[in-house]
């Protein structure tokens, strides 16, 4: 076999012709993609979850203050646990040895607070010092101005309600009387172009009134016609029983 001649023309043929194609340069085929076409998307609703979105706006909404007072209250108390320390620190600075006796004496020393002075002295394990004594009511006020602070939002959401309502009330109002003025417009230029479409709409409600009463008229003379002839036949009858 001449294996070099059935190259040399291989060649020569995709240089002549290059749509040719070798086994090598076949295209290969993406399964994925295949896969992918064949399968079948189905979306589906959940009326359920529809409901519970649209009808759970004000649950969502007590949710919402029930956290946020939750996390107020941790950072008052991590507030709380800052400043002790910092009171803390500044009663070791001071050079006071034992800082727990101070501490047990808070009780004590906020009774009658508006007789004592305002600066004590303390002797222990012969050292003297002088701590500054002050009535800190924090937590009482700190409860005073989250009461203060929800009361605010109470109120600023009712007055945003009131201001919805009205606004509301307020444009109901005005699209009355732009329709108003429309309807009136619109007759006023009705009867520029054609005066006579007003008489002649006259003249039907005076027909229609008039036929009305014709037909009353007639059930009427109807009506005293039957009692007319029901009174003649009981008195031939009663006649004939005689």
């Amino acid at each position: 076999m001449n294996f070099q001649g059935e190259f040399t023309d291989l060649q020569n043929a995709l240089i002549i012709n290059p749509l040719v194609q070798t086994s090598s340069s076949k295209p290969k085929l993406n399964l994925q993609r295949l896969k992918s076409r064949k399968r079948k998307h189905v979306v589906t609703f959940d009326p359920q979850s529809r409901k519970d979105f649209i009808t759970g706006f004000h649950k969502r909404k007590v949710e919402r203050r029930k956290k946020a007072q939750v996390e107020t209250k941790k950072r008052i108390r991590q507030i709380k646990s800052d400043r002790r320390k910092q009171r803390l620190d500044e009663l070791e600075k001071q050079g006071i040895p034992i800082v727990e006796t101070v501490i047990n004496l808070k009780g004590s020393v906020t009774e009658g607070f508006e007789k004592i002075d305002e600066t004590l002295t303390y002797v222990g394990n012969g050292m003297k010092s002088t701590v500054s004594v002050r009535n800190f009511k924090e937590e009482e006020e700190i409860d005073q101005l989250v009461k203060e602070k929800q009361q605010k939002n109470i109120e600023k959401d009712l007055e945003k309600k009131k201001e919805k309502e009205e606004e509301v009330k307020n444009r109901k109002k005005k699209e009355k009387e732009i329709r108003k003025k429309n309807k009136e417009e619109g007759e006023e230029e009705d009867k520029k172009k054609c005066p006579n479409k007003c008489e002649k709409e006259k003249k039907k409600k005076k027909y229609k009134k008039y036929k009305m009463q014709y037909s009353r008229n007639q059930a009427k003379k109807k009506r005293r016609k039957k009692k007319y002839f029901l009174k003649s036949n009981k008195q031939h009858l009663s006649k004939k029983k005689k």
